[in-house]
């Protein structure tokens, strides 16, 4: 029974190590722990260097590896459930304590079952000597793969630091987010009115904006942005959030949030900018 535990194991490294390097651009765009490019090869290169040495070493020296190797992982998961953040261990797969149960039951399966190999020969202890340096090697290959692979991504998606007139030209920004590209398509023209729930003047603009005056064939997006929490509301133009059916919200990393002045008017056609407006807004000219 341990060489299917084992099995087991190997394949759920190799599994979550493939489901983070297909990820990386949607990892890099949200938050979590692994949202830049070094945290994202690290945990890679571990998970291939934690597979190769229990996939090959002799049975107690892996069953022991294995039991540190998944009570490291409980207590990442641990940590980042309790903080409330996303642990990123199966990629952008990842759901609530999902890992965290993983990660017990894998305990549980090595604390039940054992290799039946039980003495530790000299031979064993030179081979596994080896064996952790070749897989060593291995794995830093991979993450530095990896690392190459996620800053170019880092580099080509990073969000800017601050909205304005520069991203004239350029794609919207907030279409990195996945929430944004399922609900609201890039296509066709849209025009994005960003406000905050604690901005006397975005609360006036809002009470004075006529959705009338629009073209039928240009949809309306208003983002009430809070610290760390912007609510995304087709539709609708208000600096609070509205309950609507189709609100949805992004989350951000600290040091990830754009500076946006309020409120600011983006018109977005096929993705990419046309104009952009802020602050003293002429609503005449839009």
């Amino acid at each position: 029974m341990w060489t299917v535990v084992r099995s087991f194991i190997v394949v759920l490294l190799l599994a979550t190590a493939a489901l983070k390097v297909g990820s990386v651009d949607t990892l890099l765009r949200r938050g979590g722990l692994l949202s830049n490019p070094f945290s994202i090869s690290l945990a890679v290169g571990f998970e291939l260097f934690a597979a190769c040495l229990i996939a090959l070493a002799p049975g107690r020296f892996a069953h022991r590896f294995a039991v540190l190797v998944f009570l490291s992982f409980l207590v990442v998961a641990g940590f980042a459930w309790l903080l409330g953040q996303d642990c990123n261990c199966f990629g952008s797969q990842s759901v609530g304590a999902l890992p965290i149960l993983i990660d017990v039951g894998c305990l549980v399966c090595l604390a039940v079952f054992h290799p039946a190999d039980s003495d530790a020969t000299k031979r064993d202890f030179v081979f596994a000597s080896r064996l952790v340096g070749g897989s060593f090697g291995f794995a830093m290959l991979g993450s530095m793969l990896v690392f190459g692979h996620a800053t170019h991504s880092f580099q080509d998606d990073a969000m800017p630091a601050a909205f304005d007139k520069q991203m004239i030209g350029k794609p919207f920004p907030l279409y990195q987010f996945d929430q944004v590209q399922e609900v609201l398509a890039s296509g066709g023209t849209t025009l994005w009115v960003l406000m905050r729930p604690d901005c006397d003047h975005c609360h006036q603009f809002a009470r004075d904006w006529d959705m009338n005056s629009l073209d039928s064939d240009t949809r309306i997006v208003s983002v009430s942005m809070s610290p760390n929490r912007w609510t995304v509301m087709p539709g609708v133009v208000s600096a609070t959030i509205a309950q609507t059916s189709d609100n949805f919200e992004l989350e951000w990393a600290d040091a990830s949030e754009p500076f946006v002045a309020a409120p600011t008017i983006v018109t977005v056609n096929e993705g990419i900018v046309q104009d952009f407006a802020s602050g003293d807004i002429d609503r005449s000219a839009l």
